[in-house]
């Protein structure tokens, strides 16, 4: 608070003042950490002091009984009380700036509240899991509509402008923006606002860092690029259409540059709005719906405002019929451009016809009270709407492929199949000290000419496939047949996935028959049972070939056979959440609500269809009847019949799951 005043002291006859901004970071000093922080006596006892509840006050485990009573049972007044406390910081911070600027506002900026390794892996998008917005806000002392009743605090909405970086962060910035939605509720803010915030894009100088001749060297080139042309206009134009918004801040570590030419006459219109609520015109002003231009009101004194916001990357044409009396003006705010003036028509009405660029902003003032909309019809391009329904189409096409999705046909040999004068398993690498064995097997075996076996005395034994490029879908499905000869003596069998991420290793396993740690793991019995392993936090980049490998821990003996990797194994609660995700993608489209169906379109799960799985109609193409299968001779349970998809496979088996 002491920075507080000597900065507004110091500022307080410059007539740029208008406010202050306090940025809300991961990384700094006005954003709580996470709820195990602020276990210290002090806080302990302010706590206390202030609700009523009782915690350990001495003894050296108090800390540890703290943690165990705030993150259990008085878990949520906890985070209420820290949320409160977070709150009463700004309202002082915002006493300080209107003593001296009555006016002024008190910004809160959060564009960087959820960034960091811990966050991106927590906010990683999860079609079963989401997070809790307002939980989350608790957790980081937040809680914007706290605020609703001090329209001079403002928290500005964060839109992260990351359209140029890998899909891979955008998941989690996607994940993120819905958070921040979250935050604010579904109450309207007295002064709603955004802010643009462009993060830099690293790009490491590795050749540089090699050869330098000062180490550890770690020279980076840091660019915060920015859209040109009519793009430019998107942000701005899709923020005022969605929020109506009075406040707009642009910036990252730059203020972008070279945009002006296209913004200038767009930023025009807008400062030349009042700052007063704009209200959508009323359904009977309209009749269906005006999609995708946002047409609002506001009334001032004795004139109305209007404003047209397309909200489309297409130019539209807008026909309203209106109703005003004679003499009345409409004026064009921005300066910029001509305003057609409406021409009247038989039935008394006039016909106005406005031709909007994309992601343009129209903004006119009517010197009567009296005007009024009867009918607005808003056409676009034919080439625009078969388009959309293109890519309609093929999301639907793309979402039905998951019920049987292709195989992920990476791994050698994954039926260990013998082959003359390779390595005792082909494609695999084996390590079997004495007491251990590692062979094919054609006795029993799930299907083909032979299995795998593996046995043990008690000393480790394993086998490493060779590497396989790692899918970019962030998920992949193991499923394998194993089997023992003797259910009372359950091998302890560990299945590993393997590789580096960003030169750190990247590790997940499971446990089967036994576990060392004496968690119940999957049984294994005499006749063949399948396993399915699901691994759902794979990175979508930065990941090296992986690989696949299976150890026996201790002594005891399996066969595993026919071993199979999908990329695209989503589980039927996941489809089921995915299909009321895109469900109303079509509903929209049919509806004309174009712009609402462009804006699902551009959502993280139906452009993850779009970039990772194919259409059921390409594979239906591609379909194949799999060659017939030697019998083995150790009758497998019945099978269901097969298919080209992995699911098919496996349709009709009751297996252990085991996720990540």
């Amino acid at each position: 608070l002491a920075a507080v005043r000597e900065l507004l002291e110091r500022y307080r006859d410059h007539p740029s003042l208008a406010g202050l901004g306090i940025q809300i970071s991961a990384y700094g000093y006005v954003q709580l950490p996470g709820p195990e922080w602020g276990m210290d006596d002090a806080t302990a006892a302010r706590f206390e002091e202030e609700t009523g509840i009782d915690l350990p006050e001495s003894g050296e485990n108090r800390f540890a009984l703290r943690a165990e009573l705030l993150l259990g049972r008085y878990r949520s007044q906890w985070l209420r009380w820290r949320a409160q406390r977070m709150e009463s910081f700004y309202t002082r911070v915002y006493q300080e700036l209107a003593a001296v600027r009555p006016d002024g506002k008190l910004l809160l900026l959060a564009p960087t509240m959820f960034v960091g390794r811990d966050w991106e892996d927590r906010l990683r998008p999860s079609l079963l899991e989401r997070p809790d917005p307002t939980q989350v806000g608790l957790e980081t002392g937040l809680q914007p509509r706290n605020f609703y009743t001090q329209p001079n605090i403002v928290f500005l909405q964060p839109r992260r402008m990351v359209g140029f970086a890998d899909f891979s962060v955008r998941s989690a910035e996607y994940e993120m923006a819905q958070l921040l939605r979250g935050l604010q509720g579904s109450s309207r803010s007295p002064v709603p606002g955004v802010l643009f915030y462009h993060p830099p894009q690293e790009l490491r100088l590795t050749g540089f860092d090699a050869v330098s001749p000062i180490q550890p060297s770690y020279l980076s080139i840091l660019t915060q690029p920015t859209v040109g042309g009519w793009e430019a206009r998107r942000r701005f134009s899709l923020a005022l259409g969605e929020s109506d918004a009075q406040i707009m801040c642009d910036g990252g570590w730059r203020i972008p540059r070279g945009q002006e030419p296209m913004l200038r006459t767009w930023f025009a219109a807008y400062r030349r709005l009042p700052n007063l609520p704009f209200q959508d015109l009323a359904p009977e002003e309209v009749g269906a719906t005006t999609q995708p231009v946002r047409i609002r009101k506001a009334q001032r004194g004795s004139e109305w405002f209007f404003y047209f916001v397309n909200e489309a990357a297409f130019p539209v044409t807008v026909q309203a019929k209106l109703r005003f009396p004679a003499g009345t003006a409409f004026r064009e705010l921005s300066g910029a451009r001509s305003l057609p003036p409406p021409r009247g028509g038989d039935d008394g009405t006039a016909l106005w016809t406005l031709e909007l660029e994309p992601y343009d902003l129209l903004a006119v003032r009517a010197s009567s009270l009296d005007v009024s909309f009867q009918e607005v019809k808003v056409v676009w391009p034919r080439e625009a709407t078969q388009a959309v329904a293109t890519l309609v189409r093929e999301l639907n096409e793309r979402a039905a492929t998951l019920s049987s999705p292709p195989a992920y046909a990476a791994l050698e040999n994954a039926e260990f199949e013998p082959r003359s004068g390779e390595a005792a398993v082909p494609g695999w690498n084996a390590s079997a000290p004495s007491g251990g064995e590692i062979r094919l097997d054609r006795e029993f075996r799930h299907g083909g000419e032979s299995s795998l076996f593996m046995a043990s005395n008690g000393s480790q034994v394993g086998l490493v496939s060779r590497p396989f490029p790692a899918p970019r879908t962030g998920r992949l499905t193991i499923s394998l047949w194993v089997r023992t000869r003797n259910p009372r003596l359950q091998p302890p069998l560990r299945v590993v996935l393997a590789g580096e991420q960003r030169g750190q290793p990247f590790v997940r396993f499971a446990e089967v028959g036994v576990s060392p740690s004496g968690r119940g793991v999957p049984a294994l019995d005499v006749d063949w049972s399948p396993i399915v392993i699901e691994v759902r936090d794979l990175p979508m980049t930065g990941l090296s070939p992986l690989q696949l490998q299976f150890a026996l821990t201790g002594p005891g003996e399996v066969w595993i056979d026919d071993v199979q990797l999908c990329e695209l194994a989503f589980t039927k609660g996941e489809r089921l959440e995915l299909f009321k995700l895109i469900a109303p993608v079509e509903a929209k489209f049919r509806n004309g609500e174009i712009a609402d169906c462009i804006r699902m379109l551009e959502g993280f799960w139906p452009q993850y269809l779009v970039r990772n799985v194919p259409r059921s109609d390409i594979l239906v193409g591609r379909k194949t009847e799999p060659p017939p299968r030697p019998q083995a001779q150790t009758p497998p349970p019945k099978q269901p019949e097969k298919t080209a998809g992995f699911l098919g496979r496996v349709r009709g088996m009751l297996p252990e799951r085991l996720r990540f």
